[in-house]
This record gives structure tokens, C-alpha cells and sequence, in this order.
């Protein structure tokens, strides 16, 4: 996964953290990790997975959608995926 990917989920997860609004030491536990992992992950320092987004998007009350996108699409210089983060549980 690049570094750019990596940066946008995070990008997306520390803005819908903002919109609650919520701290990573009131987020962390509800989502089963560690508020030392939580910071490496939001800093981009290493990449969320899968499981971790789905537990913090249950967390912030979202759902996370998923969709693959044409790089050329996307702007990502290179991903062949984009990750539309994290949406409002409901919407979509």
C-alpha cells in the first residue's frame, strides 16, 4: 500500500474523529486498540487494516464504504483503489 493511500485513510479517520468530536484516548478502546497503535495509524506511520477501520467506524457510528476507482480517477498517483473512508451509518 503506498504512502499516499495510507495518508488519505488516515486523513479521513482524524476528520471524522474532529466531526464527533472524539479523542484518541476515548476512541481507541472502543474500537480494541491501544491509544499508542490508534496514533501510529493516524499519523500514517503504518497503515490501518480492514478490521481496525470497520471497529472505529462502529465507534464514530459510520460504516465504511469501499469502492474501486480508475487510478487516473482517483489522483492518486498510482493506486489502483480509493477508499471513499468513512460515510454516515445510513447513507450512500
Amino acid at each position: 500500500m503506498s504512502e499516499v493511500f495510507t495518508q488519505r485513510v488516515a486523513g479521513a479517520v482524524r476528520a471524522e474523529m474532529a466531526r464527533v468530536p472524539t479523542t484518541q484516548d476515548k476512541l481507541a478502546p472502543s474500537a480494541g486498540m491501544s491509544q499508542s497503535t490508534l496514533s501510529r495509524r493516524l499519523t500514517g506511520e503504518t497503515a490501518f487494516n480492514t478490521d481496525e477501520l470497520a471497529r472505529l467506524a462502529a465507534a464514530l457510528g459510520l460504516q465504511v464504504e469501499l469502492r474501486l476507482i480508475p487510478a487516473a480517477t482517483a489522483d492518486m498517483q498510482g493506486d489502483e483503489l480509493a477508499v471513499s473512508a468513512l460515510v454516515a451509518d445510513g447513507a450512500g
